[in-house]
């Protein structure tokens, strides 16, 4: 089992030095993307109630924070990522 083992540690090794910088690429296209993402705005007005696939609890938090990104709403208790990028029509762009 002991040379079975150092054989696995060895490719798994020998995988991630091979793909590193891809992974490395990949890892900071993800994180700016995300920087970007939470400097989109919400469209003024915005009737969070008239969200569909908000539940109960976040449409009464975003009405009373109102939010002006997607940052803020992030930082709200209960708030999941998932949550806070919901449709493309509540954003707008920055410098609009």
């Amino acid at each position: 089992m002991g040379a079975h083992f150092r054989r696995m540690v060895k490719k798994q090794i020998e995988i991630e030095a091979k793909y590193e910088g891809y992974i490395k690429r990949q890892q900071d296209a993800d994180q700016e993307n995300e920087n970007n993402s939470r400097k989109l705005g919400f469209r003024k007005g915005l009737q969070y109630g008239d969200i569909p696939s908000l539940s109960n609890e976040l449409k009464i938090k975003l009405t009373a924070v109102e939010p002006a990104t997607i940052g803020q709403a992030q930082r709200i208790p209960g708030m999941t990522p998932g949550r806070s990028h919901g449709d493309s029509d509540t954003h707008e762009e920055d410098g609009d």
